[in-house]
């Protein structure tokens, strides 16, 4: 079992134990966190190391996380932390950039940003898509860094979960964003599909910030085509009012902490095999 396995199944027996405490096993929330972690931990153990089917089942209990967070959150009543959050922006910068920065642009560069914004899905499926093309080793290292990456930002998620800027504090907008079709599309989709406490610390900064490190060493040509949309992306979580700017910064650190363990790991792995 590789670490982002076995942290996934750590994470689902938490969550199914606090959900079995705190709501009874009669709960939705509980019956379906424990059919999906009964279902990890049977692909773990039908599959081999990485195997397309690990593969799959990873990227399934990622977006069952993501999309599952908030009712969980909800359902074990854990406190929101927005207004925190919103006071170390406040104590580090005076205020939150996407109030500050509000009627700053023109709104085709909005649109951008909002374009920019949902290039995080075209990254995340296409480097998915890939992998599953890869060899088994090289499998096994992609996933090793990218799955371990969204298991430590989806404990973010539960041990710290807060809002967005736009739905904790509308009343600090003086207006709508603007931005033409992109920009709503992208409102759109934050507002029915998207998580609703998921700032803390920004998935889309943690995660593509991985991407692009695993794409400098392995796939270079991707890694080009992905630079500008990703900082304009970085940019526009803040702009588009879906972060604040610690959110950022915390991503920034657990991107450190993190390359800094699977260089360890590779570095380990290297040794043992001289």
């Amino acid at each position: 079992m590789q670490v982002h396995e076995a942290l996934f199944l750590a994470l689902g027996l938490i969550l199914l134990l606090a959900l079995t405490v705190h709501c009874g096993v009669a709960r939705d929330s509980t019956l379906v966190a424990a059919a999906a972690t009964a279902g990890y931990a049977s692909v773990l153990f039908l599959s081999q190391k990485g195997s397309r089917t690990r593969l799959l089942a990873c990227a399934m209990v990622t977006w069952l996380l993501y999309v599952g967070s908030s009712d969980i959150i909800e359902a074990l009543q854990l406190p929101v932390h927005s207004a925190q959050i919103l006071a170390w922006d406040t104590w580090l910068l005076g205020g939150t950039p996407s109030v500050s920065w509000q009627g700053a642009l023109s709104p085709w560069m909005v649109g951008v940003l909002s374009a920019a914004y949902l290039s995080y899905q075209v990254y995340v499926h296409w480097a998915f898509l890939s992998a599953w093309r890869l060899s088994t080793a090289e499998r096994m290292e992609f996933t090793r860094c990218v799955f371990t990456t969204f298991v430590v930002g989806f404990s973010g998620y539960f041990l710290f979960p807060a809002a967005t800027p736009a739905a904790a504090f509308p009343e600090l907008f003086a207006a709508p964003l603007g931005g033409g079709a992109v920009t709503a599309f992208n409102e759109m989709l934050n507002g029915s599909i998207a998580a609703r406490y998921d700032a803390f610390p920004s998935m889309h900064v943690l995660a593509t910030a991985t991407l692009l490190a695993w794409d400098f060493r392995f796939y270079r040509a991707r890694f080009w085509v992905m630079l500008l949309p990703a900082l304009l992306m970085a940019v526009g979580t803040l702009y588009l009012r879906l972060h604040y700017f610690a959110d950022l910064l915390a991503s920034g650190m657990l991107f450190v902490v993190l390359q800094w363990c699977f260089r360890l790991k590779a570095a380990s792995q290297t040794r043992s095999r001289a």
